[in-house]
């Protein structure tokens, strides 16, 4: 574990590779029934869709919209921003060669709204699914169920990391630079996590 004053990103190199537009106003405005009836689509370009795996003790994800449930606890860990904690639930594509989908459930997810990407803790996963088996080959990532005879979920190379492979491969927004060389962990200390479980413990949940 790091010390509370240690910086909450660390960035571990690896020997392998892990305005609206000026638009000019229309001629005719809709009517105010079109206007109401139009259905709204999700605008999910503008959200981070990288999920890489780290090595740090933390889950993270950089937009309040990735939560299924979520609860407010404004702070700080290692001097990055912390604006509450909720559960991620990610539809993934459970194989290189297998076209089905899985739901993967990520819980006690940081929301860090200045985070280059999302995280996925391995070493938090591996806490949370014990008997759940990880096999990894560089930047190729593998988790396969208790008995191993499930593929669950898994990771491609993506810019020198390794990035969780989702269901419809949805575009969004990503900061990430090619050949990165390094993971972008989240590692928070003991004291900051009680800390952190305080604050959470006294708000109350938020759909």
């Amino acid at each position: 574990m790091l010390s509370a004053t240690q910086p909450v990103h660390q960035y571990h190199s690896r020997s392998k590779p892990w305005h609206a537009r000026h638009r000019p106003y229309p001629t005719s405005q809709p009517s105010k029934k079109s206007q109401s009836t139009a259905p709204k689509q999700p605008n999910t370009y503008n959200r981070c869709w990288d999920w890489i795996v780290t090595g740090g003790n933390c889950h993270y994800a950089k937009n309040r919209a990735t939560f299924r449930s979520y609860r407010r606890a404004p702070g700080k860990i290692g001097g990055s921003r912390v604006l509450g904690v909720g559960s991620v639930e990610l539809r993934v594509r459970r194989g290189s060669e297998d076209e089905r989908t899985n739901t993967l459930v990520l819980n006690d997810v940081l929301h860090m709204p200045n985070a280059r990407c999302n995280g996925l803790s391995l070493p938090k996963y591996q806490d949370a699914n014990p008997l759940s088996g990880v096999d990894d080959e560089g930047e190729h990532f593998q988790a396969k169920s208790e008995d191993g005879s499930e593929p669950l979920w898994y990771t491609e190379e993506f810019r020198g990391l390794s990035r969780v492979v989702l269901a419809g491969q949805p575009q969004g927004e990503s900061v990430l630079k090619d050949s990165e060389n390094c993971t972008p962990s989240v590692t928070a200390s003991d004291e900051e996590l009680e800390k952190l479980w305080q604050r959470v413990q006294n708000r109350s949940l938020v759909g």
